[in-house]
C-alpha cells in the first residue's frame, strides 16, 4: 500500500506550484501585449524622456526607439538584445548620467551607452521586475517591484539603482505589480498586488503615505467578466485621487470599467467605461484627466465622473504631459494626412502636429560594430526595413503636419460620450490566456492528483 504524502509535502508541493504558475504568468503575459504584435502594424506604447545625453526613448511593439534631442535620427533598437520577446513592453527609467534601467521579466537591465549593451543588476539578476518608477523630485531615487522566490515585493533605491532594499515584502504566491508615486505628494506610493487564492486570482492595492514605513491594505473586488485591476495614475493635486481600470476578460466585446477612488484606494466607483483604456494621464495642475483609447482621446474636467471625446485621433495607445503640451501616441487621420506615430497637442486634442512617425526610424540604433546589439538586432531592423521603411518617405525633421479635427459619427462638438462595448481589434489586447491556460492545466492536474490520493477508488 502506498503511504500517505505528508500534509507539509502537499502543501509544501502546492506552494511550488503556485509560484511556478504566478511566474509564468508574469513572466510572460504582463510584460507584452502579445506576440502578434511581432507582425502586427507598429504602435507606440510608451515615452519616456532623457536629458541630452539619453535623449528620447520611445517603448513600441517593435523594440525602443531612441530619438535625438531634436526628435530627429530615430533609430530602432530590438527587445531581443534584452532578452526578451519582440512582443514584451518592458517599462523604463532614465538615469541622471544617461543611463536607462529596463524592468523585464528576465530581471532588471541597465545601459550606459544607449542600448548598445546591456548587463543585469542585483538582486534581480534571475527574478521578474515588473515596473519601475523614479521619485519625481529626487532622480536617483527609484523604486521596483519584483516577483520571484523568496524576492517578491516592493523596492527602493537611492543611488540610481546600484544598490536596492527591500520596503515590502510579498510571500513567493504574491506578486506585487505596478508601483505609482503621488507626483506632488511623494510620501504617497501605491502598490498592487496580485495573488491566487482557492483558484482565483485575488486583488489589493497597499498604500503609504509615509514613503513606504508603514502601509494599509485595501481588498479590490471585480466582476465576473473581468481578469485584471490595473492602477494608471494618482492625481498631481490631490494624493488620495487614484485612477484605475477593471481589464475585460474579453477585450474588445466587453467594454473596461474606469475605477476611480477618492480616498486613497480604500473604495473605487466605476465612473466611465470604453472598449479600451490603455492610459490616462492628469494635467500638471490636476484640472484635466487624459484617457487614450481604442476609440480616440477623452477629457475629464470633473476628476473622472464625465468624458468627452477630443478631436481627430483614431486610436491613442499612450498619453505624456509636456511642457510643449500633451503627447498621444497611435492613428490620426485628416483630410489628406493618415499618421502612426506620437503627435503633440496643445489645444485639447483638437488639433494635432506631428512629433515623430514610425518611417522617421530609418536607422539601427548606433553602436560599434562588435556590440552585442548590432548582431542581435540585425535580423530585426530587415524586418521593420521591409515592412515600414519601404516605398515611404520619413517625414522632414522640424516641419510638423497640422489636422484638423474632424466631425465624429454620432456625437456633436462638445457632446459626452460613453463608447458602447463593440467587437473588434485592441491595441492592448493581452496574451494572458496562453500562460493562464497553461497554469490552470497544471493546477487542475495538481487537484486530480490530489483527489485520487484521497479517494482512490472514488470520483474526482
Amino acid at each position: 500500500m502506498r503511504s500517505a504524502v505528508p500534509r507539509d509535502r502537499r502543501v509544501a508541493s502546492r506552494q511550488r506550484l503556485l509560484a511556478a504558475c504566478l511566474g509564468l504568468l508574469f513572466g510572460t503575459s504582463l510584460f507584452a501585449s502579445t506576440e502578434a504584435h511581432a507582425h502586427a502594424s507598429p504602435q507606440v506604447r510608451a515615452v519616456v524622456f532623457g536629458d541630452d545625453r539619453l535623449g528620447r526613448v520611445l517603448v513600441s511593439n517593435r523594440g525602443l526607439l531612441f530619438g535625438g534631442v531634436a526628435g530627429s535620427g530615430w533609430r530602432l533598437m530590438c527587445n531581443e538584445a534584452l532578452g526578451v520577446t519582440t512582443s514584451e513592453l518592458p517599462e523604463l527609467v532614465s538615469l541622471p548620467d544617461g543611463g536607462m534601467l529596463a524592468a523585464t521579466s528576465r530581471g532588471l537591465k541597465a545601459s550606459h551607452d544607449g542600448g548598445c549593451s546591456w548587463q543585469s543588476v542585483e538582486p534581480f539578476a534571475t527574478i521578474a521586475v515588473l515596473s519601475l518608477a523614479r521619485h519625481p523630485e529626487l532622480p536617483g531615487h527609484l523604486y521596483a517591484t519584483a516577483c520571484g522566490k523568496g524576492a517578491s515585493g516592493l523596492y527602493a533605491s537611492d543611488d540610481s539603482g546600484a544598490h536596492w532594499k527591500r520596503l515590502l515584502a510579498a510571500g513567493d504566491g504574491d506578486c506585487l505589480r505596478s508601483i505609482r508615486v503621488a507626483p506632488n505628494h511623494s510620501e504617497h506610493l501605491y502598490v498592487r498586488k496580485l495573488a491566487l487564492e482557492r483558484m482565483r486570482f485575488a486583488y489589493t492595492l497597499w498604500s503609504s503615505s509615509d514613503s513606504g514605513e508603514s502601509w494599509i491594505s485595501h481588498p479590490v473586488t471585480l466582476n465576473a467578466d473581468e481578469t485584471d485591476f490595473v492602477l494608471l495614475g494618482v492625481s498631481p493635486s490631490r494624493p488620495n485621487l487614484l485612477i484605475a481600470k477593471a481589464e475585460a476578460a474579453n477585450p474588445g466585446a466587453v467594454a473596461e470599467r474606469l475605477l476611480v477612488s477618492r480616498d486613497g484606494g480604500q473604495s473605487f466607483e466605476s465612473e466611465w467605461s470604453a472598449r479600451s483604456i490603455n492610459a490616462a494621464e492628469w494635467s500638471a495642475d490636476g484640472a484635466s484627466l487624459w484617457i487614450a483609447s481604442d476609440e480616440g482621446l477623452f477629457r475629464s474636467l470633473d476628476e473622472g465622473h464625465t468624458f468627452e471625446r477630443q478631436g481627430p485621433a483614431e486610436l491613442v495607445s499612450c498619453l505624456k504631459q509636456t511642457e510643449q503640451g500633451l503627447l498621444l501616441c497611435g492613428h490620426y487621420r485628416g483630410d489628406a494626412v493618415g499618421m502612426v506615430g506620437v503627435g503633440t497637442t496643445s489645444d485639447a486634442g483638437q488639433t494635432t502636429a506631428t512629433w515623430m512617425l514610425m518611417t522617421d526610424v530609418t536607422e539601427p540604433v548606433a553602436c560599434e560594430d562588435d556590440a552585442p546589439t548590432v548582431s542581435t538586432c540585425a535580423p530585426y531592423w530587415a524586418d521593420w526595413k521591409r515592412e515600414v521603411l519601404d516605398g515611404a518617405e520619413p517625414s522632414a525633421a522640424g516641419s510638423p503636419t497640422t489636422i484638423s479635427a474632424l466631425p465624429q459619427a454620432g456625437a456633436g462638438a462638445g457632446a459626452n460620450v460613453s463608447p458602447a462595448a463593440s467587437a473588434g481589434c485592441s491595441v492592448a489586447t493581452s496574451s494572458r490566456s496562453g500562460p493562464l491556460s497553461t497554469c490552470l492545466l497544471l493546477m487542475g492536474a495538481a487537484a486530480l492528483r490530489a483527489c485520487k490520493r484521497r479517494r482512490p477508488s472514488g470520483a474526482c
